[in-house]
């Protein structure tokens, strides 16, 4: 019908930008679960370099960035890794922001991921044990 004329095309201009938000969000939601992985994958990293006998907490965060360094890339962007420790464990976070999709400021998409675990510490049997 005449009426009809460019119906199809004003649908497609409200359709598609509702598509395109639809697709992006995706995108941006599986950035963000990289830039997880990473994080976490990071900080398991970084526990394991600095829980043994004889590690530190400076091995620990070195251990860390240069896990980010390799296989982060611009997925995980301003990572910061704090080390705590104590006696008989040590804690590993690291914090990253995710690539966005859009560049809109002040939309940060921050992942944080923490591990934890006991210190090695090696007894000598017997030793420290009463009669």
């Amino acid at each position: 019908m005449r009426g009809d004329r460019g119906s199809t095309t004003l649908e497609l201009v409200i359709v598609f930008p509702v598509f395109l938000a639809i697709v992006f969000s995706a995108v941006q939601a599986a950035m963000w679960w990289h830039a997880r992985n990473l994080c976490l994958s990071a900080a398991q990293t970084g526990l394991q370099a600095g829980r043994i006998s004889h590690g530190t907490p400076a091995q620990a965060e070195a251990s860390a960035h240069s896990f980010l360094a390799r296989a982060g890339g611009s997925a995980a962007n301003d990572p910061h890794v704090s080390v705590t420790t104590t006696s008989t464990t040590m804690r590993v976070e690291v914090t990253a922001t995710a690539m966005r999709v859009f560049p809109i400021p002040g939309l940060d998409f921050t992942v944080t991921q923490v591990v934890e675990g006991p210190r090695e510490v090696f007894t000598t049997p017997g030793v420290g044990s009463g009669p």
